[in-house]
């Protein structure tokens, strides 16, 4: 929550800190203020890590087990099932962040303070729709199908924003509830899948291969953009990173529906099944 109402700051800026906006230079400015206060944390975060590794290693000895990154090469299907999903759905998020507010102005025609404000509803949704429905899948289970559901939200925001006239609020709210559903269940989802000593290394893995993907589609939307010449007197030239994007949330669609299977088959982990009702002890 804390990081989403750190986004929500950030995309909104020009709205509530629109003065900071009055020379080029000061936006980066800021920016490096946050790097700098973020490295600090990290700092802070790795003393306190180290100290009680220390205290972890006197009170376990000899239970400790080393992470070999070979291990990963025994995860179930279910895990590179989450990791694909994480690529494609994440790859419709987080590059089209860095595109949006561009988007918006030129094709859609609306102030920077509302493209602003637009793109902000992305994780003002989040912010308000993961603790919810964290509650319902801890409740009722049924989590790839929740995926799958939550990927299916995010196909139609494209060509809804593309190619009609429904105003973009509805689009970008839909992604919105997308992005804290999926977001909400996902990385919990790697306790069900892994075991407990792995958990570490699957939570690596996830996040690497995820941003790997996040690079490869962001160059390959920013190269669209620039070879279709997209700008304000050429909004069509956007609609082919558009469709990009579209058939990326398709294959999201197709990894939440194959890790549903997965899970709905004999060899299923509990994504589907395990409540809260069963973690409760006697």
């Amino acid at each position: 929550m804390a990081a989403r109402l750190g986004s929500l700051s950030a995309q909104t800026s020009p709205t509530w800190a629109a003065s900071a906006y009055a020379h080029w230079r000061w936006p980066l400015l800021i920016g490096i203020g946050f790097g700098g206060f973020c490295l600090l944390g990290a700092a802070l975060y790795w003393i306190l890590d180290a100290r009680g590794a220390r205290r972890f290693r006197l009170a376990h000895r000899g239970a400790v087990r080393k992470i070999r990154l070979r291990d990963a090469l025994r995860f179930n299907r279910s895990f590179w099932l989450i990791a694909a999903l994480c690529v494609t759905f994440y790859g419709c998020i987080f590059p089209f962040e860095t595109f949006a507010q561009k988007f918006l102005i030129e094709a859609r025609r609306v102030s920077p303070q509302t493209a602003s404000l637009l793109v902000g509803m992305e994780p003002l949704f989040s912010l308000i729709g993961m603790p919810i429905f964290g509650i319902l899948a801890g409740r009722y289970a049924h989590r790839s199908l929740l995926m799958m559901v939550g990927s299916l939200f995010i196909v139609p925001v494209f060509p809804m924003l593309s190619y009609t006239s429904i105003p973009a609020a509805t689009p970008m709210a839909m992604m919105g509830v997308a992005f804290a559903l999926v977001q909400a269940i996902v990385w919990p989802a790697l306790v069900y899948v892994v075991e407990e000593s792995n958990l570490g290394l699957a939570n690596g893995m996830l996040d690497t291969v995820q941003q790997l993907g996040l690079v490869i589609v962001n160059l390959s939307i920013g190269w669209a953009n620039d070879h279709w010449l997209a700008s304000a007197t050429n909004a069509a030239g956007y609609h082919v990173g558009m469709l990009m994007f579209t058939g990326i949330a398709l294959l999201s669609v197709l990894c939440a529906f194959a890790l549903w299977r997965a899970e709905t088959g004999p060899h299923a982990h509990g994504l589907e099944t395990i409540t809260t009702k069963h973690l409760k002890t006697p």
